[in-house]
């Protein structure tokens, strides 16, 4: 009798555990969903922060002082050069650009005779190169910038200058023509104060038949569409090798890469974003290998967004994350 008591009493005291057994099982089962959602909204939040840094990103490296004029990039096939390096690693810096810029969807030249637009000049003596490419070669390698501006260049120490010149196109790619105005020499003459616009201002009569000015003849207005773009037709980049600091080859080429095909802000302070263009703001270990997953998105989106559209940097920052982060 006592067994069968001490059975019973066994019994009793085992329920209630097995009632908890469930009750702590049931709640181990519900506490995935829970996880599931904190991990959602941990998601949610990096997405968000990932957009905020990379419209930063955009923004820091194509805002020049006016961020509804349009990004300038090349229209016309690239055809680099490299000089003042051996010629297998000029080679080899040569096959990077071509390939960076294939991925990228940069126009580039096939006829291995074709007319040098990118060059890459690398040299001990940056500022003797400079200033003899101003005082032999002024126009073909600056244009018609101002002395100021040429003056200001050749002084900048940075390890890598990059030299843009650029020329507004219609966003079909034609040219902007120069128009003639005929009857605007009496007391008054023609002056462009934006692209297609033709302002008259008056001034001492000078003789001739008529002013010149350029003028947008297939303009189409629109406050979400620009009426011209900026098209690269030539780059030159001088690299000063006594500032490498030790970068590798490979950097090098992929920093030229990146600053010379789209037309980039030469001082956007990037801070810790992951990009090549920090090269030489830390020392050659700490910084990246190579081009990252966001140059090559940002380079990408550059050259498939529409360029004429006014909301093409937030397009491009759009595209970059879809990008990095499907």
């Amino acid at each position: 009798m006592r067994q069968t008591l001490l059975v019973v009493i066994a019994a009793l005291a085992v329920a209630p555990l097995g009632r908890a057994d469930r009750l702590a099982a049931a709640e181990q089962t519900s506490a995935p969903a829970d996880q599931s959602g904190d991990k959602q909204q941990v998601t949610v939040t990096a997405r968000r922060e990932l957009e905020r840094r990379i419209n930063a990103f955009v923004l820091h490296l194509t805002d020049f002082g006016d961020r509804t004029t349009g990004m300038a990039r090349w229209r016309e096939p690239i055809c680099p050069l490299v000089s003042g390096i051996s010629a297998e690693q000029g080679n080899f810096v040569l096959e990077r650009i071509s390939e960076i810029a294939q991925a990228a969807g940069v126009p580039l030249a096939r006829d291995k005779k074709c007319r040098p637009n990118l060059m890459i000049m690398v040299t001990a003596k940056s500022r003797e190169l400079l200033q003899d490419l101003v005082n032999k070669h002024r126009t073909l390698i600056f244009g018609d910038a101002s002395a100021k501006s040429v003056e200001e260049f050749v002084a900048t120490p940075h390890p890598v200058r990059t030299w843009y010149n650029t020329m507004q196109k219609t966003p079909d790619g034609l040219p902007i023509l120069q128009t003639s105005f005929p009857g605007l020499t009496t007391g008054q003459a023609t002056r462009e104060v934006g692209l297609g616009v033709i302002e008259v201002d008056p001034v001492n009569p000078s003789g001739g038949s008529a002013r010149s000015a350029k003028a947008n003849t297939w303009s189409e207005a629109s406050h979400l569409s620009l009426n011209g773009v900026w098209a690269i037709y030539s780059v030159v980049e001088v690299v000063d090798a006594t500032q490498l600091k030790g970068a590798s080859l490979g950097q090098l080429a992929d920093y030229v890469a990146m600053s010379g095909l789209a037309q980039l802000n030469q001082d956007p302070g990037l801070g810790n974003d992951p990009t090549i263009l920090t090269l030489f703001d830390k020392s050659p270990e700490a910084a990246s290998p190579g081009m990252t997953d966001w140059d090559r998105a940002f380079l990408k989106s550059m050259y498939s967004t529409e360029q004429k559209s006014v909301l093409q940097r937030s397009e491009m920052a759009l595209e970059m994350v879809r990008d990095i982060s499907p």
